[in-house]
């Protein structure tokens, strides 16, 4: 009785053998709780699908004195909010807190990023100054509650820089 060869299953153990499983235990409410799907319940909003996002680009070229050809470039990306699990699972507390599941539903708010280049050549030689994130957002890129704390992945902070290269 209650057995691993047991029809009924195991003691204590809501699914039968060979059966699906649709329960599991919560160690919080000390009781079975229905599984959640992976992939959320049908019709639900599936996991990091902002409700819209874009980019735009633009790029003006001329040429300085006879010898010297210029660039200038513009960029913006959008990305909407979203949530990091399917919309049917259960929301993160508003406060602080130590999370009970892996499973928490963390809403990532939309953010813009910006970018510049500005460059010049001439014959086999060319510099660039540039720069990305120029608007410095400290957006997560991914939200998890994975080891039982909310944990956070930022975009990578405003980047400066001078490319110089030369070519045959």
């Amino acid at each position: 009785m209650g057995g691993a060869n047991d029809p009924h299953g195991i003691k204590g153990n809501p699914t039968p053998l060979g059966s699906c499983i649709t329960q599991v235990y919560d160690a919080i409410q000390r009781q079975n709780v229905p599984l959640l799907n992976p992939l959320g319940a049908v019709g639900a909003t599936p996991a990091f699908s902002p409700t819209l996002q874009w980019n735009a680009r633009a790029r003006y070229d001329w040429t300085l004195a006879s010898d010297y050809n210029a660039f200038v470039s513009f960029g913006a990306s959008y990305t909407g909010s979203m949530n990091n699990q399917p919309s049917s699972f259960t929301p993160a507390p508003a406060a602080p807190a130590i999370p009970t599941t892996t499973w928490l539903l963390y809403n990532q708010p939309a953010y813009t990023t910006y970018d510049a280049q500005l460059g010049v050549t001439k014959d086999h030689w060319r510099v660039m100054v540039w720069g990305t994130n120029l608007s410095n957002s400290h957006a997560s890129t991914f939200t998890s509650s994975a080891q039982f704390i909310e944990a956070e992945v930022p975009l990578r902070p405003r980047v400066l820089g001078l490319t110089m290269g030369w070519s045959l």
